[in-house]
C-alpha cells in the first residue's frame, strides 16, 4: 500500500511540474517563475501536514515514542487518502480539456521514449 501511495505521489508531482513548466514558459520574462515558485512553496508547505500527523499520532511506546496513545497506520492512510480522492473526483468531473489534433500513437510515443532512453546522458543517471 505504501508503494502504491509513493508511486501515485511521484506521478502526480511529475504531472503537476510538467503543467507548471508549460505555464511558466507562457509568463512574461519580467515575472517568469512566479507560478512555479508559488506551486513549490504550496506543495512543500502542505507536505508538512502528513509529517506532523505521523509525528504526533504515531509516537506511542510500540513505535519508540513517549505517548500513551497512537493511531494505527491504516488510520493515517485513510486520513491522507481523503484529499487525494477529492482531488481525483474534481479532476474527473471539473477538468475540461480540448481535444488535441496532434495526438500520436502509442507505438510512436514508445519509440521516441526508447530513443530518449538510448542517450548516454539518461542511462548514466
Amino acid at each position: 500500500m505504501c508503494l502504491a501511495a509513493c508511486l501515485g505521489y511521484v506521478m502526480a508531482t511529475v504531472a503537476a511540474d510538467g503543467m507548471v513548466v508549460q505555464y511558466a514558459q507562457r509568463e512574461p520574462a519580467s515575472i517568469r517563475g512566479r507560478t512555479q515558485t508559488a506551486m513549490c512553496i504550496t506543495r512543500d508547505a502542505y507536505s508538512i501536514l502528513p509529517m506532523l500527523l505521523v509525528g504526533f499520532c504515531m509516537s506511542d511506546y510500540k513505535y519508540g515514542g513517549d505517548f500513551t496513545w497512537s493511531v494505527e497506520p491504516n488510520g493515517i492512510f485513510w486520513f491522507v487518502v481523503i484529499p487525494c480522492v477529492l482531488a481525483a473526483v474534481a479532476a474527473i468531473f471539473l477538468l475540461v480539456e480540448t481535444p488535441d489534433a496532434a495526438t500520436i500513437s502509442l507505438r510512436r510515443y514508445m519509440n521516441s521514449l526508447w530513443e530518449l532512453l538510448e542517450h548516454r546522458l539518461i542511462w548514466q543517471l
